[in-house]
């Protein structure tokens, strides 16, 4: 492969795909080729949010990562190093966490993981990380776990508000 193309990972066109681009290219020319630009009220995210935020004390209400322009070229993006693009997104999805009987609300960026809303909750509970290594996040209504790698923008597609009970991971017992 050439050395200018850029290769990332495209989410919010259907299913997750491998998409690429080169360089000097624009965001807008490499969407539109790959069937995938944004419509009327949806944006673009470049990479994932970062950690640091919940080192912080003030706990933010909601993740500081903010759209891109989609005029702009992959190499100022960074999209070679941040990998992963985030297409027909909204701003922010609202995430509602249950655990014994309470819940805790944030605003986290489309392009956030299941782990590091995990992470959130478990800090917001204020469960020890030893004592919650089993603990996973359960989507409802339908009950099942996404995977921890999974970004919240393709968790349910298009979605402002997604709600999640935290729950002890269930692992089958063998013979």
């Amino acid at each position: 492969m050439k050395k200018n193309t850029v290769e990332f990972f495209l989410h919010g066109n259907g299913k997750p795909q491998v998409g690429s681009g080169l360089d000097g290219e624009t965001l807008r020319d490499v969407l539109a080729r790959l069937d995938a630009l944004p419509r009327d009220g949806e944006l673009v995210f470049v990479g994932e949010p970062e950690d640091s935020e919940f080192d912080d004390e003030s706990d933010a209400e909601e993740d500081s990562q903010q759209p891109v322009d989609v005029g702009a070229t992959l190499n100022v993006l960074r999209v070679r190093e941040l990998r992963h693009v985030h297409t027909r997104a909204v701003r922010r999805i609202k995430v509602q966490v249950n655990f014994n009987g309470k819940h805790k609300d944030r605003k986290f960026s489309p392009a956030a993981t299941v782990a590091r809303v995990l992470k959130w909750a478990k800090r917001r509970f204020k469960i020890d990380a030893a004592a919650g290594a089993d603990y996973v996040l359960q989507l409802l209504p339908e009950k099942t776990v996404p995977r921890p790698e999974e970004h919240l923008g393709d968790v349910r597609p298009g979605a402002k508000v997604l709600e999640f009970d935290l729950v002890r991971e269930v692992t089958p017992q063998g013979w």
